[in-house]
């Protein structure tokens, strides 16, 4: 993940006129000599999850000012994927992603809000999504539907405490059947190329509901996924 600021909502942050001016380009440069010299593919996330409102590059980030726009946000992105093409850094694969439900923004609803945010298909490699349980499986269907042609990564995905009472429709079914029914839903996109459990801190752990183990280990010894251990 690449932030262009602390990830803290309250944390500093970069303008986005800097970057879109060149006054920060040192800093995307350095990164994308690096890249060049560690030679090895690897998939590079701008600022996800832009499509909420508890990220400063939202434009709807109300906690302090912020000159960052939905516009500005495709802008950035194009900025930074021409700095690291022009700079060599050709294995950089870039990985769009929002989260899989975020907030509802002028014509968008809140399943498509992440329209506004989209670069374009030539900057972008890959599309991901942020997946919690506080999310029906539907909003995957949505995405993987708009980008047929993308490989998807589910970039975090996992269970939290207390998010199941803003999941759709009620009653929640649990933390262990929504993990089940995030790896079934795996096997309904053929473009989906990669999972990565959010495995940070005492909220996200797998082992945090004892119920979840089996499931989680069943569901990555399927033969789709190369590395099942």
């Amino acid at each position: 993940k690449l932030y262009t600021g602390d990830w803290r909502p309250s944390g500093p942050f970069l303008k986005a006129d800097d970057i879109l001016s060149g006054k920060e380009d040192w800093r995307f440069i350095k990164l994308a000599e690096l890249s060049k010299e560690f030679g090895k593919p690897y998939l590079l996330s701008i600022d996800h999850e832009m499509n909420g409102d508890w990220f400063y590059f939202s434009e709807l980030f109300k906690k302090q000012p912020t000159d960052w726009t939905a516009k500005k946000f495709k802008l950035v992105w194009r900025h930074i994927h021409k700095i690291f093409r022009d700079h060599g850094a050709d294995k950089v694969a870039f990985a769009w992603c929002p989260g899989a439900m975020g907030r509802s923004f002028g014509k968008y609803d809140s399943i498509n809000s992440y329209k506004a945010y989209y670069p374009g298909d030539d900057v972008v490699d890959w599309v991901g999504a942020s997946f919690y349980n506080d999310v029906n499986h539907h909003a995957l269907d949505n995405l993987a539907a708009t980008y047929p042609n993308k490989p998807i990564i589910l970039a975090e995905w996992g269970t939290e405490p207390q998010r199941g009472k803003w999941y759709q429709p009620q009653p929640y079914p649990g933390d262990a059947r929504h993990m089940e029914m995030t790896f079934e839903a795996c096997k309904r996109y053929p473009n989906l190329k990669a999972i990565t459990y959010f495995y940070w801190g005492k909220d996200v752990d797998i082992e945090r509901v004892p119920e979840q183990v089996p499931v989680y280990r069943k569901g990555i010894a399927d033969p789709m996924f190369l590395s099942n251990d």
